[in-house]
């Protein structure tokens, strides 16, 4: 900071007692410092996660399902910007602890005032607890009128306080796994229920997507003119802010399979800064500067790091499943499988990587059919070549063998023995 607490804090004092004294202190330039060139006041890490469905995938690893629809989102914890912002406060406002004293004794006091007052209502008026009672009201509010003297004067000064040359600024880099891609050629961003930051821009490089957010309407002079509007809106936001990005799904090369078995990994990265220029009516400023950095949030942490302590990175790891199928052959010499038959394939499904896969997908390792009969006979459903497979690390196939059965048909005809004599309806 480049002004002395010293001096704020005996401009402050002498504000309490005439604000117009700040037309006696030399003002400074009134240009922006250039902030690159500046040593920051502090560095600070924000904590971060990636969610996938509404999943941290910190217990386990998500298994992606291929035709699913991936919702990614991005979470950043923001409390170390408000309270670094408090600290800006201190730096501006020396007394800001005394002023927060005074705030929390002025709302005891209304409290105790309002006891006081329901005791008065229900206490005889000719008593002489009545007149006691009467006498602390009356104490208790010029004191807290005292308090409120003290505290309009410390808000006038705040609102005395400028803000020029604001930046405020976080970059969002989301990097899609191979075999993934955004559903829409240009993905939007989107920041869920906050109303204190926006979206400025997204662009899309590769697989990379750049998301740039700053205070809202940041960009519009006057916004944050004032160091009590900047203070309402960094304070006033959200303490987790969450970011959507559009809808992503699986390329070709994961959904036919190429890609089985094996962990796909996203990536993100969140920096940015934060500085401007805070001037009391007489010219004197103070400048501030914070860079934010990201590091992974311990709660969403991927599971597939969960004994690397010391890595930090925000990613998310999506694991493919490999496919079980399913396929019919004939036992039967010569005779192909009907269409009746092949249509009793079971549908296909996919099993996690070392996980075991069993011919029925519910796990009971049964599953028969119903005979298939046919004009001139009948296919039998009889074995399959395993039921189930164990710690699964390939695609796995089930074939089941059925064999047909000719049934030949027996027909019955009655003939009279009699020459010339028919049989009668009724035989």
């Amino acid at each position: 900071m480049k002004i002395k607490k010293r001096v704020l804090s005996s401009l402050l004092c002498a504000c309490l007692i005439s604000p117009a004294i700040f037309s006696n202190v030399n003002a400074q330039e009134n240009q922006c410092p250039d902030f690159s060139t500046m040593n920051p006041d502090a560095t600070f890490n924000l904590k971060g996660d990636i969610l996938v469905n509404q999943d941290t995938e910190h217990d386990k690893l998500y298994l992606a399902k291929k035709k699913e629809i991936l919702k990614f989102k991005g979470t950043l914890d923001v409390t170390p910007i408000k309270n670094k912002l408090e600290e800006v406060k201190e730096m501006v406002l020396p007394n800001s602890k005394a002023i927060t004293e005074l705030k929390n004794q002025l709302k005891s006091k209304e409290e105790n005032l309002s006891k006081l007052k329901e005791q008065l209502k229900n206490t005889d008026k000719k008593s002489e607890n009545y007149k006691k009672l009467e006498e602390q009201v009356t104490s208790l509010n010029a004191e807290i009128e005292g308090i409120k003297t003290q505290l309009k004067a410390v808000d006038e000064f705040m609102q005395n306080i400028n803000v020029s040359c604001l930046t405020f600024s976080m970059t969002a880099k989301f990097t899609l796994p191979e075999g993934v891609k955004f559903k829409d050629e240009k993905p939007t961003a989107k920041l869920e229920g906050n109303s204190k930051f926006e979206v400025k821009s997204t662009t899309l490089n590769g697989k990379t997507v750049t998301v740039v957010m700053q205070l809202k309407d940041q960009d519009i002079q006057g916004t944050y003119d004032k160091f009590t509007k900047m203070d309402d809106a960094v304070k006033n936001c959200e303490d987790t802010l969450v970011l959507s990005l559009s809808d992503a799904e699986f390329e070709d090369s994961v959904k036919n399979g190429n890609h089985n078995g094996e962990s796909l990994v996203a990536n993100g990265d969140v920096v940015g800064n934060f500085s401007a220029k805070a001037t009391i009516i007489s010219g004197n400023s103070a400048n501030f500067k914070f860079v934010m950095k990201s590091e992974q949030s311990d709660t969403g942490k991927d599971f597939a790091l969960k004994n690397d302590t010391n890595n930090k990175n925000i990613q998310l790891t999506l694991t493919i499943p490999y496919d079980v199928k399913y396929e019919f052959e004939s036992e039967t010499n010569g005779k192909d499988l009907p269409q009746d038959v092949k249509d009793k394939l079971p549908k296909p499904y996919e099993v996690e990587k070392g996980k075991t896969a069993t011919v029925d997908e519910k796990g009971t390792e049964k599953v028969t059919f119903d005979n298939v009969e046919l004009a001139d006979g009948r296919w039998i459903f009889n074995n399959w070549d395993k039921t189930k497979v164990e710690n699964v690390s390939s695609d796995v196939i089930f074939k089941g063998f059925w064999k047909f059965e000719k049934v030949y048909k027996v027909n019955y005809e009655f003939k009279s023995n009699t020459s010339d004599k028919e049989l009668p309806q009724e035989v």
